[in-house]
């Protein structure tokens, strides 16, 4: 498995879950 590769999905996963809960919110 790609660490770089798995570092970023987990990045990308957490940008998005604070834009939904951000969307939630409001």
């Amino acid at each position: 498995a790609d660490i770089r590769l798995a570092r970023r999905i987990r990045r990308d996963t957490v940008e998005k879950g604070r834009d939904v809960r951000m969307v939630l919110d409001q």
